[in-house]
């Protein structure tokens, strides 16, 4: 069965040294996100559509993320339709 799923979203960045050496660190420009809802199938995987959606709404500053979770609550039931 599908599961909703929250995360706590931290925004990084790719920074390249001068020797070339590629790493991730954290963007201090953008706010991290707690409680980010996200949607899982049966089988573990993501909905990647669906979640790439809500992070795009709850990182827009213009949408709420309550609004974000009420989104995603009414798509997880559907997800769990879909599966039955």
């Amino acid at each position: 069965m599908a599961t909703l799923e929250f995360c706590n979203y931290v925004p990084h960045k790719i920074v390249i040294n001068e020797i070339g050496l590629v790493r991730s660190t954290p963007d201090i420009a953008l706010q991290p996100i707690k409680g980010l809802p996200m949607i899982f199938w049966r089988d573990g995987s993501p909905w990647i559509e669906v979640n790439l959606w809500a992070h795009s709404r709850a990182t827009n500053a213009v949408t709420d993320l309550k609004t974000v979770i009420s989104n995603l609550g009414h798509l997880h039931k559907y997800a769990q339709w879909l599966e039955e």
